[in-house]
């Protein structure tokens, strides 16, 4: 979880906590963080926690933006990227001289998921196996295959492997993917959660009505051992989320792509 606090500037004490990985500051209303002072750009920052880092990343704002934290202090407009990793927590400068607003980040960490089974991909026999004796599971293939061939861009890929996931999985209550972003260069390179897609009455996927956070944990271990990863107990702010109450689900299963 990210919290932002306001310790200068119109929005002065306020505090807000996000379990979303990505998080926007800027006086523009689509903003997570909305400050009102006219020293701040519209979309001036983003805070984006990766499941092995989290980085602070200047939007080319006008008045730059200064980090602060135990290895002194960072003008990020001045870094090639624009972006500087963070741990635990730091304060953040947005404008200069005495039009500055002044923030405080923390990164609030959550119950670690107990890992039941690991399996690396190199250990996983091939998918096709025995599987042309399972018509049933043939015709879910065969069903998503069709929409993967139809989908017209990458939202509407990666809705239909969303979408066939749930169907080959009956008792999955919700499925994320998540995506590299590396477009200011390797070492800016985080994971963001792109699409998620829920259950829906009707048993087919559907938008979710409100944020689901990832098994931070669980995402770390798949990306460091490059494992299919199934994990029990999990975090109680992922166990709690709206969609998947009802179910009393509280276990997790990623795989990397």
């Amino acid at each position: 979880m990210i919290q932002v606090s306001v310790h200068s500037g119109v929005q002065i004490g306020q505090r807000l906590e996000f379990d979303q990985d990505v998080v926007t500051i800027g006086r523009a209303p689509d903003n997570h963080v909305v400050l009102a002072d006219p020293h701040v750009s519209g979309h001036h920052l983003r805070i984006i926690r990766g499941p092995t880092r989290t980085i602070v990343e200047d939007l080319r704002s006008t008045r730059g933006t200064v980090v602060v934290s135990d290895r002194g202090r960072v003008r990020l407009d001045e870094l090639p990227t624009r972006t500087l990793e963070i741990e635990g927590g730091c304060k953040v400068e947005v404008g200069t001289g005495e039009e500055l607003t002044i923030l405080e980040i923390k990164l609030l960490e959550q119950e670690e998921a107990r890992v039941v089974s690991m399996r690396r991909i190199e250990e996983i026999g091939p998918a096709g196996e025995g599987i042309e004796r399972d018509l049933d599971t043939l015709q879910k293939l065969y069903a998503v295959q069709k929409r993967l061939g139809a989908a017209a861009d990458l939202d509407q890929v990666l809705q239909a492997i969303c979408d066939g996931v749930l169907q080959l999985l009956p008792r999955a209550t919700h499925v994320t993917v998540t995506l590299r972003d590396d477009e200011d260069g390797p070492q800016a390179a985080v994971y963001v959660p792109v699409l998620t897609r829920v259950r829906g009455a009707d048993g087919k996927g559907t938008t979710p009505r409100g944020p689901i956070p990832i098994a931070r944990s669980v995402f770390r271990k798949v990306l460091s051992e490059r494992a299919a990863v199934l994990a029990a107990d999990a975090p109680e702010e992922v166990a709690q989320a709206e969609s998947i109450v009802g179910a009393s689900i509280r276990s997790t299963a990623a795989v990397p792509l």
